[in-house]
């Protein structure tokens, strides 16, 4: 899955908008079974799970975080919040402060998993779809 469509088509996210002068994390919960999309404005962490999402907000909305962005932002620009700033931020670094880093490994752990099964899927329909095609009958 691409970066584009992991970020758009992920049910579950965290976002930030790059506007405000305040950074305040919120989880954007599907609707009515669809992702929600965002604007151009915003900043998105696309989470597989209800609790991973609020597991990650928990961590960016925290004193350590909120202290660390405080520190690298200019809030007289006009878009405080930017892509390299947020870059810069450790989920690592946070949760071992906050005595969550098991929590946050456990996590790393099960998105590995589910990407090498998703992975493991994509190789199986390529692998049908290329015997299909070498199949001779000109068809799919």
């Amino acid at each position: 899955m691409g970066v584009t469509s992991e970020y758009s088509f992920s049910l579950w996210k965290v976002a930030i908008s790059g506007f405000y002068k305040s950074f305040r994390f919120v989880v954007v919960p599907p609707y009515e079974g669809r992702p929600v999309m965002v604007d151009d404005t915003c900043y998105l962490v696309p989470c597989n799970s209800e609790e991973e999402a609020h597991f990650i907000e928990t961590l960016l909305n925290s004193e350590h975080c909120q202290r660390f962005l405080t520190s690298l932002v200019f809030k007289d620009s006009k878009r405080p919040v930017t892509s390299e700033i947020l870059r810069r931020i450790s989920l690592a670094a946070i949760a071992k402060r906050m005595g969550r880093f098991d929590e946050l490994a456990a996590l790393a752990e099960s998105r590995e998993k589910a990407k090498e099964e998703s992975d493991q899927q994509l190789d199986l329909v390529l692998e049908k779809a290329e015997g299909y095609l070498s199949s001779g009958s000109g068809r799919p």
